[in-house]
């Protein structure tokens, strides 16, 4: 190969930056398979590099240097490659619409539904707690068993004819009787 410029890969002249490397490859009278070898790529990769199907290779800066190699092997300004693959790149990406909104919907609707969860569960635990303070046993004085008190303890349901007898536990601790 001789050490000339190539003076097709100029972005000024509209070509793509894959379209530009296979005509200089052309020019010079190489195979995709003889450029597949020079550069240690797959057969595919350079099809997809000429074809601009940058979207089939590993990412853009694996993209960005295999144009840069290819144009060295073909004494081609690199520069102008690379600068023709990002004006084809802003160009791509200049056209995508994005496809959700800005997200301050959904955000607010997840705060909404967050909240309520959480006051969900408040009134839980709350109604929780007061369940089992009101299960809870509390110590009793002397004197201060009812009849209902009783009844319960005794197994009976009848509080009008139970009879209330205490039982002296020492240091005035009273206990209803077992069943």
């Amino acid at each position: 190969m001789s050490e000339e410029r190539e003076p097709d890969l100029n972005p000024a002249n509209g070509d793509s930056p894959g379209g530009a490397l296979r005509v200089a490859r052309k020019r010079y009278g190489l195979s995709i398979e003889e450029v597949a070898n020079e550069l240690n790529l797959s057969i595919a990769q350079i099809r997809a590099l000429e074809e601009n199907r940058f979207e089939d290779l590993p990412g853009k800066t694996y993209v960005q240097g295999y144009l840069k190699s290819y144009a060295r092997l073909l004494n081609s300004d690199e520069n102008d490659v690379l600068q023709n693959f990002s004006q084809q790149e802003e160009a791509n990406i200049s056209g995508i619409r994005p496809v959700m909104g800005d997200g301050h919907g959904s955000d607010k609707r997840v705060k909404i539904l967050s909240l309520g969860v959480l006051l969900v569960l408040g009134g839980l635990t709350f109604a929780w707690w007061q369940n089992r303070e009101h299960d809870a046993v509390v110590p009793l004085e002397a004197g201060e068993l009812d009849q209902q008190t009783v009844a319960v303890l005794e197994g009976t349901e009848d509080w009008s004819s139970t009879t209330v007898t205490e039982q002296s536990l020492g240091d005035g601790e009273f206990a209803a009787p077992g069943p």
